[in-house]
């Protein structure tokens, strides 16, 4: 309908925030969605690679370790910057990154815990 109104309840805390997205990779892991939805895959399968490569890299070339943890950084400093661009509050540099942390690491451990339930 043209008229609708969607509301949702903000979370309070970085925490209730996380379970959030934490629940939300239970369901998709319960419902079976997550090999429907490539996309969802490609990020939990890619960050299980990212973290073994960064494990190994810390050991074996610790430059090559410092570049993994610079793209996550740089990754999440444009999120901030782009939501900074349309909001035009300074808060998003800083808020924005912990929030796309915070979403998709409990997402990828949500589906990680569901999968292996």
């Amino acid at each position: 309908a043209e008229d609708a109104v969607v509301y949702w309840k903000m979370r309070s805390s970085f925490y209730k925030f996380f379970k959030q997205y934490f629940n939300y990779g239970l369901g998709d892991a319960f419902a079976g969605n997550l090999f429907s939805m490539r996309l969802n895959l490609v990020m939990v399968l890619g960050f299980y690679l990212y973290i073994i490569a960064f494990i190994i890299s810390w050991f074996t070339n610790i430059f090559l370790a410092f570049i993994l943890f610079l793209i996550i950084f740089v990754y999440l400093f444009c999120q901030g910057l782009i939501k900074f661009v349309y909001s035009k509050k300074i808060g998003a540099l800083f808020y924005v990154p912990i929030f796309y942390f915070l979403m998709r690491i409990g997402y990828i451990l949500g589906v990680t815990f569901g999968r292996f339930r």
